[in-house]
């Protein structure tokens, strides 16, 4: 256990560059032991670095998607208070939330926000320090690890076919359009929650997504 601990320690100084796939083999084993439990505490504890990545696949059962925000105010609010009392374990914004302020709203969620860019968000340097409280952000697209599942999270539906085809994904989950989309292609599936901000056709929209069941729904607000 000595051994272990000195190694953990030197990880944090220097932190491993980690990818879908160590994480992927990482995870299976641990989970393969018998005491996955103290070995994943213990993990997060001693490793930051990989501290999200890994409580992400073990506690994510119910991901909130949204886009297209366009600092709506009232209705990120709106959106805010139902992510909120449905559970929401992470939110996934898919872009153009425009204007910084609107932190003021998403910084109440109780659990963490994962958003991309779109092609409206040009304060992007005053954008990732504002989020740094509640989540972080990033330029599309961006890969991360939910729940177990791959997710691809991107704004701009560029590609969106041939990502899909690959099949290198769980979801993809994409906006810029502001129309609603669900559907599946092979065992990847793509999800668009409409526009939340709701300024282009006039209906709020954003989604839910079922982490084990993989089962997306939208909801109006």
């Amino acid at each position: 256990m000595e051994t272990f601990i000195a190694s953990a320690k030197s990880a944090e100084a220097h932190p491993p560059a980690l990818n879908v796939s160590t994480i992927d083999a990482a995870i299976r084993r641990i989970a393969d032991t018998g005491s996955a439990d103290i070995l994943f505490a213990f993990i997060c504890e001693l490793i930051p670095p990989w501290r999200d990545s890994i409580l992400r696949r073990r506690i994510v059962m119910l991901l909130g998607i949204i886009s297209d925000s366009h600092e709506n105010m009232p209705l990120i609010k709106k959106a805010v208070e139902l992510l909120n009392e449905r559970n929401a374990d992470l939110v996934l914004h898919a872009g153009d939330l425009i204007s910084p302020i609107s932190a003021k709203e998403f910084e109440k969620l109780k659990c963490r926000m994962v958003a991309v860019f779109g092609n409206n968000d040009g304060e992007k340097k005053m954008w990732r320090e504002r989020i740094k409280n509640f989540g972080e952000i990033h330029d599309a697209p961006f890969k991360l690890v939910a729940g177990g599942k791959k997710i691809l999270l991107m704004h701009s539906p560029d590609d969106l076919k041939k990502l899909a085809e690959s099949q290198k994904y769980d979801v993809i989950i994409y906006g810029h359009t502001h129309k609603p989309d669900i559907h599946s292609f092979g065992k990847t599936l793509v999800v668009n929650p409409g526009e939340l901000g709701g300024w282009l056709y006039g209906k709020s929209t954003m989604g839910l997504l079922n982490i084990p069941e993989l089962k997306a729904e939208i909801i109006p607000l």
